[in-house]
């Protein structure tokens, strides 16, 4: 009995290693014919043949079938699509779809292309709307890289979110409290304030009656001044009428106050003078000394005095008052007074009144550089 039994499960041994032969055999049968695992992330370029810019971009392949099916997701700039295709050993074809290119979406397709390098690179030729094109695909990483990533990500920015949920709670509930404490605060600060108003009403009441005894007496006061201020801007008009009738005998024209003024910054103050009872307006002029300059001509050549204009001005003066008018020099006249320090200049004034004739009257003055500038 023991031989027959030890043949059965010799028999029954030697069935289940020949079955497991065919299934391993089977398996690597089909392995061989799918393609590597595709799934990861892959850089990709399609360099078009009409002369348009090469087109670059990313895909993820995130699923994969037995029968080589893939499926993903592709970017192109800001564009989202997706990928699918199918790769069956070194075969690979695929289709790109960017529904939200305008105007109504590109649809890249690769019918025929090939897997390289390991798995690592995907080249063929493509077609988008009647243009071709060839496109090569290599692999970054696999997709476990890129979710590990993913998740890494999205761990980070819920810990953000909660973080600053809690932040927001914490900020919202020490509001809260500081509200409650400055509407107390307010509450007291109305009732003291009630109470300091009721405190004053009476004392209010009495000085209404006296407010009002004041304001009629300030009015009668009001109006007796108004009155004295009336008559007093009439006589100060007709005081004022008689000097300027005796300032126009006399005539007087504005002078400089000083011989001596100090150029800070490329400008200089004037101080002006009038001695007349009315007010008196005009211009002046800065101009250098006399200086002989030459012109000519086919005849020949003359020579003649000329004065170069340093700069100018206008001034309006009351009554026996003053003026500080303040001038510009020239560029020419700065870079002058710049070399000699000193400069030697005539002031010409022009004078004029209400009702009279203009007066021109000149004086010499001298210019120095700041010492300032010096330094």
């Amino acid at each position: 009995m023991r031989p027959l039994r030890l043949d059965r499960l010799l028999r029954s041994a030697l069935s289940v290693g020949l079955l497991a032969c065919v299934l391993l055999a089977t398996s690597v049968a089909v392995a061989s014919a799918t393609a590597d695992d595709l799934r990861g992330e892959w850089s990709y370029k399609i360099e078009c043949n009409c002369n348009q810019p090469t087109a670059e971009g990313i895909f993820v392949v995130r699923h994969m079938e037995g029968n080589g099916s893939f499926s993903g997701t592709v970017q192109l700039s800001f564009f989202n699509g997706t990928i699918t295709g199918t790769a069956v050993e070194s075969e690979v074809a695929l289709t790109m779809d960017f529904p939200t290119i305008p105007p109504s979406g590109v649809v890249s397709e690769m019918p025929e292309g090939k897997l390289e390098n390991n798995g690592k690179t995907i080249t063929g030729a493509t077609k988008s709307g009647g243009q071709s094109g060839k496109l090569t695909a290599t692999k970054l990483r696999s997709l476990e890289e890129v979710e590990k990533e993913e998740e890494a990500l999205a761990k980070a920015k819920k810990e953000k979110e909660e973080k600053e949920k809690a932040e927001r709670e914490k900020a919202e509930k020490e509001q809260q409290a500081k509200e409650a404490e400055e509407k107390q605060k307010a509450k007291e600060k109305a009732e003291q304030e009630e109470k300091e108003r009721s405190a004053k009403e009476a004392q209010a009441a009495q000085e209404a009656k006296e407010k009002s005894e004041r304001e009629a007496k300030a009015a009668q006061e009001a109006k007796e001044k108004s009155e004295a201020q009336a008559k007093a801007a009439q006589a100060a008009k007709e005081q004022e009428e008689r000097e300027h009738s005796a300032g126009k005998s006399a005539g007087q024209p504005a002078v400089v106050v000083g011989k001596t003024f100090t150029v800070s910054a490329g400008s200089v103050s004037l101080e002006l003078s009038n001695a007349n009872g009315y007010s008196v307006s005009g211009g002046l002029t800065l101009t250098s000394a006399a200086t002989k300059a030459s012109g000519g001509s086919s005849r020949g050549k003359s020579k003649h005095n000329k004065r170069i204009v340093l700069a100018g001005g206008s001034y309006t003066i009351s009554a026996h008052g003053t003026k500080v008018v303040k001038l510009r020099l020239s560029k020419s006249a700065a870079t002058e007074l710049e070399r000699h320090k000193t400069m030697r200049v005539a002031v010409a004034i022009t004078t004029r009144a209400s009702g009279e004739s203009s007066i021109a009257t000149t004086a010499l003055i001298t210019l120095k550089l700041s010492s300032a500038k010096h330094k």
